[in-house]
């Protein structure tokens, strides 16, 4: 059985909040968001406090050098409503404090970062006082879930074995995006992550043959190669396909112009790919076997990442992908291409599809 669990993010809201009246547009948003999610009255409120704060602190401790975001994501049938804000602040010098009640640096009562942690069914956070040349920003990022469940049980079984990271944002917010992932959970867990040459329509057409061509029955280097002969390939693609084995493995396969790192700690490992274009030029694929032990990340982007971005993984261990995953298309990303980035941390826990 072809089992896949169809996974995106799409932006709903981008906005430098800097009066009131973008705070009110913001809400209104959200309230609109989540009617059509069905969230409760309860939860949507929530969803309005956090955003709320996230915009305060912003203006209180960054001088509203910042941006908030809005983003819808899909997992199979489950959906989840992700807040996130990042600014350009001085950051947190002693997060360990801040996330207690009753410590404030303003004079305040020092309710926002616990009181946010509190309200969503997810949250994480990234600070930084001071930036780095492989972190080229300081201040604070946060990101804050919430699903559509009121009880917040997130996408069931599968988040329990496989903690997912996405990003896909494309060039001038168009329609069409040439970035594109299909997720397969047939047996453990299965990655396409491609790159269409180009972008717009053309390139997009690339991505939907691909999410629908791409066989999660087939072993792997097979499933590539008869993806490759696909007629709306022909434009051609970077490409990467990844596996977990029931052993603690991965199994990796890559082509093109793309990158992606294993990161287990602060210790990276580059995952190689080969000359060619799938679809267009057969350069041969790059085929390798890793460990991938419980804990671990492996991250994948597209050229619309700076090269960089990989080490900037290394200075932030332990964050949610999710956060992860907006955090470094935002910071590393181009302005002139569609991006993407993909990354999943291996959990506890054998999952063999079944």
């Amino acid at each position: 059985m072809d089992k896949r669990t169809l996974c995106d993010v799409r932006l709903l809201f981008d906005q430098t909040l800097i009066a009131e009246s973008d705070l009110i547009r913001l809400k209104a948003r959200l309230s609109a968001v989540t009617l059509r999610m069905g969230f409760s009255p309860a939860l949507t409120e929530r969803a309005r406090m956090v955003a709320s704060e996230m915009a305060t602190n912003q203006g209180k401790y960054a001088g509203g050098r910042g941006l908030l975001q809005v983003w819808e994501a899909k997992i199979g049938d489950h959906r989840a409503l992700d807040l996130f804000a990042l600014d350009y602040g001085p950051g947190i010098p002693n997060l360990t404090a801040a996330l207690v009640d009753g410590y404030s640096t303003s004079g305040t009562l020092g309710k926002g970062l616990g009181g946010m942690k509190r309200l969503a069914h997810e949250f994480g956070l990234i600070t930084r006082t001071a930036a780095s040349p492989e972190i080229p920003w300081h201040g604070t990022a946060l990101w804050a879930r919430f699903h559509s469940d009121s009880a917040g049980a997130g996408p069931g079984r599968f988040a329990t074995h496989w903690h997912l990271g996405l990003y896909r944002r494309s060039y001038q917010d168009a329609r069409e995006n040439g970035d594109g992932f299909v997720i397969c959970t047939r047996s453990g867990l299965r990655v396409l992550h491609l790159d269409a040459l180009g972008h717009g329509p053309l390139a997009a057409d690339v991505v939907d043959a691909a999410t629908q061509g791409f066989d999660c029955t087939r072993p792997l280097r097979q499933a590539l190669i008869e993806l490759e002969l696909h007629p709306r390939m022909k434009r051609g693609a970077a490409a990467c396909c990844y596996e977990a084995t029931d052993q603690g493995g991965l199994l990796w396969l890559g082509v093109g112009d793309m990158q992606a790192c294993l990161l287990q700690g602060m210790s990276r490992q580059t995952l190689g790919f080969g000359p060619g274009i799938l679809g267009q030029v057969r350069g041969g694929l790059h085929e390798a076997e890793w460990a991938w032990p419980a804990g671990a990340l492996v991250a994948t982007a597209s050229d619309g990442l700076r090269s960089d971005w990989s080490r900037a993984l290394a200075l932030l261990p332990g964050s949610p992908p999710q956060l992860l995953a907006y955090f470094l298309g935002h910071v590393f990303g181009r302005l002139t291409d569609d991006r993407s980035c993909v990354i999943v941390r291996r959990g506890v826990g054998r999952d063999n599809g079944k």
